[in-house]
Formats: structure tokens, C-alpha cells, sequence
């Protein structure tokens, strides 16, 4: 059996027996049996081997990983190469569609397909559909909010987990419909991901001093995640903080420099006390992300309100 290095230190033996397709693997990059053990060989020798031997069959087998490494590359204009296998008659596969249709969440032409899986005998799926219609924010659309309360209730714990995930500032924190939810955030209490779930959670509920607490031992014990310093900056921005928050934000864009969100926050927290500070910051926001029309708006109201009216145009 062919040996891969997993973790850089961790030889294993694949004992699976994967379909050869080099065709596939040329075209996406996708595991190839051929080559995993005719390891001297190269992808070409292998696809023309396989076109020897099978011609230019199982072409039909191919759109569907083809669709989705498109749509993982950003480049499917529209979901209907997707829409096209979504009754597929594996629930993997079924799933696997319906977490990549999150970028098409709100158009029409979809909303059946989520419904299908919202609704699917396999819980994998049904996990799929709550993961993909969670926004974020935990206030769901008000047509993917009638999908999801009922998975609020499923047999199956994981998918409770990620309904209450997608719909939780929709109930009060000890709502019992989100009991699965909180209880898988207190499972990971002791990891900084947990806090910082909790923290972001808290915030955005209105418990700010808890969301203070949590999201600041979630930085202590990662200093090094950019995202959860932009967080707690938040959190101390919202309790008048704004010198400590301004501080956390600095240390943010120096672990990643090249996220546009976190230069755009840092651009809004130096207005005050370092105008220039925060014109460079806000430049940067929006030379890293050119199609993002946020950053340049609140260039434009930044210096028109500091009186530079031709600037701002």
C-alpha cells in the first residue's frame, strides 16, 4: 500500500482502494491510485495509459468533482452545476454539495435544494444544509430560519449543534432549544477557540463584560491569532476601552498583514488620536481588497470630516 506523511512525522499506509482516474487527477489535482504506486511514473504516462486501455470513458463520473473544484476555486458563475447532482444517491456526496452552494446562500434557485436537505433521511446532509445557512451572525434569513428550527430538534446531536450555531442570538442564551449548542461551546472551555466562541456569542447577545472576560483569556492563551485580538478589540471598543482596543488591533495587522478587515479596523480605532496613522491604514484596507467598497467610503467621510473635501471625492 502506498505511504503518506501526514503532519510531517506520521508515515501511514492508505489502505483505501480509490477509483484510478488520472485523467481527473491531471485536471483538479485529486488523489490518483495510479500514481500513488507507480510512483516513478509521471501523471502523463498515467492518463495515457488509462486513455489506452479504457478510451475516453466515465467522463459523465467526472462532472461532479470537477463542478466542486471549481466552485472551491471561485470560479462557478452560477450554482446549476451543482443544483444538477444534489440527488445524488450518496449522502457524502449530497452533503458535500450542499455546504459548497454556501457563496449562492440567498438566491432563489436554491432555496430548494437547502430545503431537500434540511429535510434529507441522512443526518449528514441535514448537517450540511445548518452549517450552510448558518450566516455568521446567528440571526438567519427568515426563509433559511423556517428550515432550521426544526433541525433544532433533531435526533441527532451534531446537527442540533449547528441549528443552534446558525439561529443562535435568535433566543436568549438559556433558551433550552440551544442547550446542545451551549453545551458543546463549555465541552471546548478549555482551548482558546472555546473562549473565544463563547466570547463572540456573549458580545453579540449583549453581555459584553462576559464577552470582555472570555475573548481575553481566549488572547492569552493564543496570542498569536489575529481574529481573536480583533475580537476582544471589539468587545473593549463597546465598554469605552478604546486605547486598549486600538492596542489590540496594532498587534493584529502585525500577525497578518495582509488581512483587509483587520486594517480596516485598525484605520477606524486610530481616527481620533492619529489621523495620518488611520489614512494609511484605511489605504491599505482597500489596496488589499479593491472590490470591497467599505474602505473607502469611510476614507472619504474620514477626511471630509477633517476638512479635506477634495481628498474625500
Amino acid at each position: 500500500m502506498p505511504e503518506r506523511v501526514y503532519m510531517n512525522r506520521h508515515p501511514r499506509r492508505d489502505h483505501s482502494f480509490s477509483i484510478p482516474d488520472p485523467v481527473l487527477a491531471q485536471e483538479i489535482g485529486s488523489p490518483d491510485a495510479c500514481t500513488s504506486c507507480h510512483s516513478d511514473r509521471t501523471e502523463e504516462w498515467a492518463r495515457s495509459a488509462w486513455v489506452e486501455r479504457y478510451g475516453q470513458a466515465h467522463g459523465d463520473r467526472r462532472q461532479l468533482p470537477s463542478a466542486l473544484a471549481a466552485a472551491r476555486r471561485g470560479e462557478l458563475e452560477s450554482p446549476d452545476a451543482l443544483l444538477a447532482h444534489q440527488s445524488h444517491p450518496s449522502p457524502m456526496w449530497r452533503a458535500t454539495v450542499t455546504r459548497s452552494l454556501e457563496p449562492w446562500v440567498h438566491q432563489p434557485e436554491v432555496q430548494p435544494a437547502l430545503r431537500a436537505a434540511a429535510q434529507d433521511e441522512d443526518p449528514l446532509v441535514r448537517l450540511a444544509a445548518a452549517q450552510t445557512m448558518d450566516p455568521g451572525t446567528g440571526i438567519p434569513s427568515a426563509s433559511h430560519r423556517t428550515l432550521l428550527e426544526p433541525l433544532l430538534r433533531d435526533p441527532v446531536r451534531a446537527v442540533r449543534v449547528a441549528a443552534g450555531a446558525a439561529t443562535r442570538n435568535l433566543f436568549a442564551p438559556h433558551s433550552t432549544v440551544l442547550l446542545d449548542y451551549r453545551q458543546s461551546l463549555e465541552l471546548d472551555m478549555d482551548q482558546p477557540t472555546g473562549q473565544h466562541a463563547l466570547g463572540t456569542w456573549s458580545y453579540a447577545s449583549g453581555r459584553t463584560d462576559d464577552a470582555r472576560s472570555f475573548l481575553a483569556r481566549a488572547v492569552t492563551w493564543d496570542p498569536n491569532s489575529p481574529a481573536f485580538r480583533h475580537s476582544y478589540a471589539v468587545a473593549l471598543d463597546a465598554l469605552g476601552d478604546s486605547a486598549s482596543a486600538r492596542e489590540q488591533l496594532e498587534r493584529a495587522v502585525e500577525l497578518d498583514a495582509l488581512d483587509p478587515i483587520l486594517w480596516h479596523a485598525l484605520g477606524l480605532a486610530r481616527a481620533k488620536e492619529d489621523p495620518e496613522g488611520a489614512r494609511r491604514a484605511l489605504n491599505e484596507a482597500g489596496r488589499l481588497a479593491p472590490d470591497w467598497s467599505q474602505p473607502p467610503k469611510n476614507l472619504g467621510l474620514f477626511l471630509h470630516a477633517g476638512g479635506d473635501s477634495k481628498g474625500a471625492v
